[in-house]
């Protein structure tokens, strides 16, 4: 949480994803701010969320989950 000048207290956001259109193609980026000291723990989150985008912007074929690139 982050308070502004007037004490109300805000939702800061760290972490965001985007999608960058430009004629027919797509380009995602991940952007990853890191408040604390860096430690091994970054690495696994950003996985995780990569992970999740590609699975979340991928597609069901039968048994088979075709995940964005």
């Amino acid at each position: 949480m982050m308070r502004s000048e007037r004490h109300l207290e805000q939702k800061k956001i760290t972490d965001s994803h985007l999608e960058i259109l430009s004629g027919e193609e797509t380009s995602g980026y991940h952007m990853e701010c890191e408040s604390g000291a860096y430690d091994d723990s970054l690495l696994v989150k950003l996985f995780e969320y990569v992970t999740q985008i590609a699975v979340d912007c991928g597609e069901a074929k039968g048994l088979v989950q075709a995940v964005a690139a």
